[in-house]
C-alpha cells in the first residue's frame, strides 16, 4: 500500500452506519454510509495488501449526489469536491475492524487511489440501492418550494399567541 502524506489517526471518534453499496464486486467496492449525525459519507476501496483492505472515507452533500447521479460531476468530483477539503483513507482488516485511519487533504490523495477521470455513474453496473438513492434525491430535489404570503401586519404579531384568561391568586 502507498504511503500517505497526512495525520495518522489511531480510530476514528465518529461511528459509521452503511445505509447501502452503490457499486460492489465480489463484495462492496463503493458505499453510502452516514454517521450519528445523520450527515452523508461514501466510501471507496482503493487498495489491499496482506492484512489491510484501504478505503477512501469522505463526507459528501445532497447536492453533490445530485449533480453525480445527474451526470454533472464525475467520481473524481465527488471526492475533491467534498465540504471537508480533506478525506479518510481507513484500514480494515479480514474481521472487519477499523484498525487506522489517516486524515489527508484532498490536493494530498495520491493519483493511483483517485477514480479515473471518466468514471462516472452509469446507466448499468450499479447495485440497485444506488437507483433507489439516485431517485430519491430526484425527488427531493424536484419539490416545488411553496411560498406563503407574510400578512400585512409585523411578522411578530402573527407569531403571538393570543391572551389567556386570568388567574387569580389563592391566599
Amino acid at each position: 500500500m502507498l504511503k500517505l502524506k497526512g495525520i495518522k489517526l489511531s480510530i476514528l471518534q465518529e461511528k459509521y452506519k452503511v445505509l447501502g453499496d452503490l457499486l460492489s464486486y465480489e463484495g462492496p467496492f463503493f458505499s453510502h454510509l452516514a454517521n450519528e449525525n445523520n450527515e452523508d459519507f461514501l466510501m471507496m476501496w482503493c487498495d489491499k495488501d496482506q492484512k489491510y483492505n484501504r478505503w477512501v472515507l469522505y463526507r459528501t452533500t445532497f447536492e453533490l449526489l445530485h449533480d453525480y447521479f445527474n451526470g454533472k460531476i464525475s467520481d473524481v468530483d465527488l471526492i475533491q469536491n467534498n465540504p471537508d477539503g480533506f478525506v479518510y483513507f481507513v484500514d480494515i482488516d479480514k474481521a472487519i475492524n477499523w484498525e487506522t485511519a489517516t486524515l489527508v487533504p484532498v490536493e494530498d490523495i495520491p493519483a493511483d487511489y483517485l477514480p479515473e477521470k471518466k468514471a462516472r455513474f452509469g446507466a448499468d453496473g450499479f447495485d440497485p440501492y444506488a437507483y433507489r438513492l439516485k431517485d430519491y434525491i430526484n425527488l427531493y430535489f424536484g419539490r416545488k418550494n411553496k411560498l406563503y404570503p407574510l400578512p400585512k401586519e409585523p411578522a411578530a404579531a402573527a407569531l403571538h399567541e393570543p391572551k389567556g384568561p386570568k388567574y387569580k391568586r389563592k391566599k
